[in-house]
């Protein structure tokens, strides 16, 4: 502190333009930490795409799937109205039989 103290004027300009001539640590963390953040950001935006891709697909996957149940009900129910016309005509049939044996 003391030879700070007792530099002459033109040593002490010497030293602030010295300083102001080479860029700061302050300055060059800002430029670095500026590009990280960007990197940073546009991973998590890469991120944010690549959860949102697979969520659509997720969901394509997810339609289909009910499409296809609903396609697997509709052919157990006419699979099961068949079977219910199976067994009335048969029961027509049975019933039929039935008149002519009793006359």
């Amino acid at each position: 502190m003391e030879e700070q103290k007792n530099n002459t004027p033109e040593q002490a300009v010497q030293g602030t333009e010295s300083e102001s001539n080479s860029v700061s640590p302050n300055k060059k963390c800002n430029k670095n930490c500026k590009i990280v953040i960007i990197i940073v950001l546009a991973l998590i935006g890469l991120g944010l795409i690549a959860k949102t891709n697979s969520y659509i697909k997720y969901l394509k996957y997810k339609h289909q799937a009910q499409q296809l149940e609903d396609q697997a009900l509709e052919i157990q129910t006419n699979y099961l109205k068949q079977m219910q016309d199976i067994q009335t005509q048969v029961l027509k049939e049975q019933e039929k039989a039935i008149k002519e044996m009793a006359q």
